[in-house]
């Protein structure tokens, strides 16, 4: 586990998604856009399955550790309008809103 981690870890620094520091990590911006992105999208596809799909609270949470990074900003835009611009996934956590997005400058959003 600890090879996978730092192999993952390596890359996000190469991509320019964390910073390291005197041994300190941290988040880039575009790193912070990625996982504000995910967040959004996992929450959104939780809710998505309860509301819509009938899935079980606790049924959801697997489904969208893989989904949220496949789909694309339209796919988003759908599900959010499709559940009504929700405020809160299905386990009472905030969605990340479009607003919080365009404030970062995201392309799509």
């Amino acid at each position: 586990e600890q090879e996978k981690f730092d192999s993952i870890l390596k890359r996000a620094i190469q991509k320019g998604y964390v910073l390291e520091k005197s041994q300190t990590l941290s988040l880039s911006r575009n790193g912070k856009i990625i996982a504000f992105q995910v967040v959004r999208n996992h929450r959104l596809w939780e809710l998505y399955l309860v509301r819509k799909m009938d899935f079980k609270l606790d049924h959801v949470h697997d489904d969208a550790e893989i989904v949220e990074h496949i789909l694309t900003p339209d796919l988003v835009h759908k599900l959010e309008a499709s559940l009504n611009s929700p405020q809160f996934d299905p386990h009472g956590k905030i969605i990340p809103s479009i607003q919080d997005l365009k404030k970062f400058g995201v392309p799509g959003y």
